[in-house]
């Protein structure tokens, strides 16, 4: 096999965590009020595929708990074109990111943003839909038995997630009723979460990189 060294996540060279305090503040939150915060992607078929599920998802938990908040985290070069968002749901594109860290639960797009999540500690339910040709041949190349990058590491389902047809209205919200209710189930995933963040952590990954490229170069 090829030599490979891990030198940490640069996410961690790129993000110092923000008080919850000061993060509702910036975000004009209620931090005494549970925050939910949709999370659905930054690529355009992403958002189409998710945004309108959230959104579904995020009224029925609104009827059943009127003050919980909710907002959505937007990539600043996404455009919401036919997507209407409920005036309840609070948007922030400028830093997107932030709607993840000050959440106590996530709707989150397989990808990245799982990781990202897991370095804020936050609570996530998993979800990815894709068109079903893209899915087909998916299936056919990857072989993992998640698709959470976060339950990849952890080689377990430490988040719930709903892939495809899995991935529907009623399976997210049961599941966030679920976690909404039960405040040890929420710590006991923050600290599933929290084994992930040691794993990934390493000071100054960039830099590490930048030294084991050097290395490389300067070895031949």
């Amino acid at each position: 096999g090829i030599k490979a060294s891990f030198v940490g996540h640069p996410i961690f060279d790129e993000w110092s965590l923000t008080s919850k305090d000061n993060l509702c503040t910036d975000l004009k939150l209620n931090c005494n009020e549970l925050i939910i915060t949709l999370y659905p992607g930054s690529r355009k078929q992403e958002l189409d595929c998710h945004l309108p599920l959230f959104i579904k998802s995020a009224e029925v938990l609104k009827n059943k708990w009127p003050n919980i908040q909710f907002i959505l985290g937007l990539a600043n070069e996404l455009k919401l074109n036919n997507h209407t968002v409920p005036d309840w749901i609070m948007i922030e594109n400028d830093n997107p990111i932030k709607a993840l860290e000050c959440a106590d639960l996530a709707f989150v797009a397989s990808g990245s943003a799982t990781i990202e999540a897991a370095i804020f500690n936050t609570p996530m339910i998993i979800v990815y839909k894709m068109n079903q040709l893209s899915w087909y041949i998916s299936k056919l190349f990857i072989k993992v038995d998640y698709a959470g990058m976060v339950n990849i590491i952890a080689d377990e389902k430490i988040m719930p997630e709903y892939i495809q047809e899995k991935a529907t209205v009623k399976a997210i919200t049961n599941e966030a009723i679920e976690i909404i209710s039960d405040r040890n189930k929420r710590e006991e995933m923050k600290s599933k979460l929290l084994c992930i963040k040691e794993k990934l952590k390493g000071d100054g990954a960039s830099m590490k990189a930048a030294e084991k490229i050097l290395s490389l170069i300067h070895s031949k």
